[in-house]
């Protein structure tokens, strides 16, 4: 049995594949690499994952690392009712539905009324008919 398991554990990690190396350059593309990529003149020379061979300036590039792993997207739980929000929003994007969301309102410039004086008038006295 030892037998068996020993050859098996030394080539399980030679078997499973390395972790991909990304290049992050200064604009904003990145590459994933087949290989650690090689320095050599002020250059960076490195292959992408789909074969090409290509190489940067050193000030190009904003940093060479491990590939990001993506963010597990949150599973909800349907008995929750605290999340019933987001999982109609679930649902709908599962089905390529939309939903109607009011739109923004628009700033408008209100004219604000001039003030008026609320002060009563003076009373003045009434005339008098003549007789």
């Amino acid at each position: 049995m030892l037998r068996l398991l020993l050859p098996l554990l030394l080539w399980l990690p030679l078997a499973s594949p390395p972790p991909a190396t990304r290049v992050l350059m200064k604009d904003g593309t990145f590459y994933l690499l087949k290989e650690p990529p090689q320095f050599s003149g002020g250059r960076i020379v490195f292959t992408t994952v789909d074969g090409r061979v290509l190489s940067a300036k050193q000030e190009d590039v904003q940093s060479i690392g491990a590939a990001l792993k993506p963010t597990p997207t949150p599973r909800y739980s349907s008995q929750d009712s605290r999340a019933l929000g987001a999982i109609a929003r679930q649902q709908r994007d599962k089905e390529g539905k939309t939903a109607e969301v009011a739109p923004r309102p628009t700033r408008q410039d209100t004219v604000t009324p001039k003030k008026t004086s609320r002060r009563t008038p003076t009373p003045r006295p009434t005339p008098r008919p003549k007789a």
